[in-house]
């Protein structure tokens, strides 16, 4: 009996010291060595992780190990990681694109390699003092850790997982990003003082970019999307030929690939001594699933920053914001985000992409004058994918009294998650704040089963009591990505998307400044039109006429919701003539005309008005009125005349 008290007794002693163990393996300590992980690759033939010592003092490595939960990797003697020192571990060499030349492999002396091994398809990691207390633990894609931890996505191939310290060392995952090496890693914003100047597309017509330009002495570097402007080719080769340096860093594969005038107009630039590369997938590796930046900087003191990509039709067609910024600190930060772009593996030569293209005839451009004002401004450049998720948030919700924004492309399934740029928008709405969205559906169809468009977004939105929403119905592409709020105008190249915001490369700025802000303010509220204040009111302007003539008939003053479509009836037959606005009819003698407006919800109001136009000498009457024919027929008497004469 006394015996199997005793037997009881160690069973008990022996749970609770295996409950102790398990308690300290499954919880992550207060990390007092701050030691912790700072990149993790699971794929490849390289995979491994880095670790980085964010404490003050030495940490030797000899009293850690590293787990997968199944294998580890201990060390075999004393190793010293001075303070943000790292290590990194791979299992083999390093491969070209990881972009890594410290670092030790699995079969080093320095370290014993049991069973630890990184799966792709998701994995738990753990750093482990000589207690078996977990130091930092991170978990990715398919994975159940041995802890209670918050789970990181699948990481593709030839990506990383890069951990931002700036943000902490804790378990949140928002801590970490997925990473491309080659990417640039700024975190924060920087402030610059500047002088800016404001300008639209299709007003200017680019002209302030010209006559930028034209300055230009000693370089001109330039990013961008698709570039094919005559003028600005014009300017370049000018400048060439005065041997000012310049370099062109574009997009190797965009959607719809690069046409043949753009490569003609390239040749030649190439041909003439510019410095032209593009970014290119290199064996599945490329930094950004795309370059879509539109900017320039010339002379190491200005630059431009546009919504437009550099093409004859975006400057005479579209609407779209840019701006002129002069400032020898703002340049060179921008500069330094060039220089890092255009050297690397994914990175190709213009005659490597393009060995046999012939040059194009740049036609040449004689300069127009165009007057630009200049504002002090405070001015901040934002930087995609690096920090532009957390810049857009932190813009939007520091609006106090009204935040407008005119958008190419948003992301229709922001409209069903939580954290994102339309929904930070929206929570403006419920403070009552003044808040408007103006999208683009120049390529989407209304009545199409794909709702993933401008259409279905001002769908979903347009009884919202938080945001209001319009669309362009004026054949204007707007391909703008222009944000106001309160006195400060955001532009630049990125779209209210996934995509734009996590993997391109993108560059905007934030303009801090009322006359700037006034200036596309004012453009933005003459591209939203009138508001509707519930009052239906169908007003048809014209211009007087002449019988026979064409006659413009304009409604865009009438108040009714927006959305609405608006019919026009000119020969009282019950069938529509014309849509439209406004629109142009040929009148003869007196007209019923009756105008039906038709809303988003199929309301239908009416209006029809008669218009009488004078028939006087109608049985002759010709397009434009006989009376324009009256010196044709005296001369065609009198010649009849003379002859019978002459005849005689």
């Amino acid at each position: 009996m006394c015996g199997l008290t005793h037997m009881r007794l160690f069973r008990k002693s022996l749970l609770l010291a295996l409950a102790i163990l398990i308690i300290a393996i499954c919880s992550v300590s207060d990390n007092s060595y701050a030691l912790s992980f700072d990149m993790i690759n699971p794929t490849g033939s390289s995979e491994g992780f880095t670790i980085i010592n964010d404490e003050s003092e030495d940490i030797d490595l000899y009293r850690f190990k590293i787990s997968d939960g199944e294998g580890t990797i201990t060390f075999n003697e004393k190793y010293i990681l001075k303070p943000q020192d790292t290590l990194t571990i791979l299992s083999n060499t390093a491969e070209k694109w990881l972009l890594i030349e410290d670092y030790i492999t699995s079969d080093s002396e320095l370290i014993k390699v049991d069973g630890f091994s990184l799966n792709d398809d998701g994995d738990d990691i753990y750093i482990m003092d000589h207690r078996n207390e977990i130091i930092d633990a991170f978990a990715y894609g398919d994975s159940e850790p041995l802890i209670e931890l918050e789970i990181f996505q699948k990481i593709p191939k030839k990506h990383i997982a890069q951990r931002n310290h700036a943000f902490g060392i804790d378990g949140d995952v928002r801590n970490w990003t997925i990473h491309v090496p080659g990417r640039t890693m700024y975190h924060f914003e920087r402030e610059f003082n500047a002088l800016v100047s404001p300008f639209s597309f299709p007003e200017s017509e680019g002209i302030p970019i010209l006559g930028q330009l034209k300055d230009a002495e000693k370089s001109i570097i330039i990013s961008m999307y698709t570039f094919d402007n005559n003028h600005v080719a014009s300017i370049l080769k000018e400048k060439l030929a005065n041997d000012c340096k310049i370099t062109l860093l574009l997009e190797g594969q965009p959607a719809g690939g690069i046409d043949d005038n753009e490569v003609g107009i390239l040749t030649s630039l190439w041909m003439s001594g510019a410095d032209i590369r593009f970014i290119k997938s290199t064996d599945g590796y490329k930094r950004f699933d795309y370059i879509h930046t539109k900017y320039c900087v010339i002379d190491e003191h200005t630059t431009i920053i546009t919504s437009e990509n550099w093409t004859d039709y975006a400057f005479s067609n579209n609407r779209g914001w840019g701006a002129v910024i002069q400032s020898k600190e703002f340049s060179q930060y921008i500069s330094d985000i060039f220089e890092s772009d255009i050297e690397g593996l994914d990175i190709h030569e213009f005659r490597e992409i393009y060995p046999t293209s012939l040059p194009k005839i740049i036609r040449e451009y004689t300069p127009t004058e165009y007057k630009s004002e200049f504002y002090e401004c405070k001015v901040i450049p934002v930087i995609s994918p690096d920090y532009s998720f957390k810049s857009i948030n932190r813009f939007i919700e520091e609006t106090k009294y009204r935040l407008f924004a005119q958008q190419l492309n948003v992301d229709y399934d922001w409209l069903n998650e939580n954290e994102n740029v339309l929904q930070s928008v929206i929570n403006l709405g419920r403070d009552e704040i003044d808040t408007r969205l103006f999208l683009d559906v120049t390529y989407a169809d209304p009545n199409d089963s794909d709702q993933k468009d401008g259409y279905g977004i001002f769908t979903a939105l347009m009884d919202s009591e938080y945001i209001d929403v319009r669309y362009n119905d004026n054949g204007i592409l707007y391909h703008n990505k222009g944000i106001i709020s309160d006195d400060r105008t955001w532009i630049g190249s990125m779209n209210w998307t996934d995509t734009s915001i996590y993997d391109n490369r993108e560059l905007s700025v934030i303009i801090d400044s009322a006359q700037v802000t006034d200036f596309f303010a004012e453009l933005f509220l003459q591209d939203w039109g009138n508001d509707f204040n519930g009052n239906i009111e169908l007003i048809i302007e014209y211009d007087e006429a002449d019988y026979g003539e064409y006659i413009t008939f304009d409604a865009s003053d009438s108040s009714v919701p927006f959305g609405s479509s608006f019919f026009w009836d000119f020969d009282s037959d019950g069938e529509f003539d014309k849509e439209g606005k406004t629109v142009d009819y040929r009148l003869f003698g007196e007209t019923e005309i009756t105008l039906t407006v038709i809303d988003v919800k199929s309301n239908t109001y009416t209006e029809t008005i008669t218009i009488s136009l004078s028939t006087e000498d109608s049985e002759f009457s010709l397009p434009g009125g006989p009376i324009k024919y009256v010196p044709l027929i005296l001369l065609c008497t009198l010649i009849i005349l003379v002859r019978r004469y002459r005849s005689k």
